[in-house]
């Protein structure tokens, strides 16, 4: 397994226990994270952003389903999952409110790598409904492989 590929599987295990500073600790001080909601500059804004995230979605999982590497960067093709029980931030500034039923999530991104440490990420992301149910099946299996080759 390659550094980058142990990099990703690393975020992944700490972002889906919800270790945020543990994640932190996987970006460059520097690090530069752009978003379908902004751009976000520093370990600070990084984190900021995703704790946002997770306040609105507190059981989120992110499943990776395909990845690729080059020199140094990586890209990898995820579904995020979980349930809607706070605001969620949208790209527009404003809050989605609630709804306590499932949420999904299907996205890329582009990682580069600087260090062994995340130095910019982009990721272009598409949402669409899905139900509790279907949700529900694909965090059990996700809790026996949060990266999926």
């Amino acid at each position: 397994m390659t550094a980058k590929r142990k990099l990703l599987e690393r975020y992944v295990e700490l972002y889906n226990a919800g270790d945020l500073d543990a994640c932190m600790d996987l970006y460059a001080e520097d690090a530069v994270q752009t978003m379908p909601d902004g751009a976000f500059q520093g370990r600070d804004a990084i984190r900021e952003r995703l704790a946002r995230e997770l306040e609105g979605l507190p059981d989120a999982t992110y499943i990776v389903g395909s990845f690729v590497e080059q020199g140094d960067t990586f890209a990898d093709e995820w579904i995020f999952v979980g349930t809607h029980t706070g605001p969620f931030p949208l790209p527009d500034g404003s809050q989605l409110p609630p709804r306590a039923s499932g949420w999904r999530s299907g996205a890329w991104s582009s990682c580069r790598c600087a260090r062994g440490r995340s130095s910019s990420t982009t990721c272009t992301t598409t949402t669409w409904p899905s139900s509790s149910s279907s949700v529900s099946s694909l965090k059990g299996r996700s809790r026996d492989r949060a990266v999926m080759a």
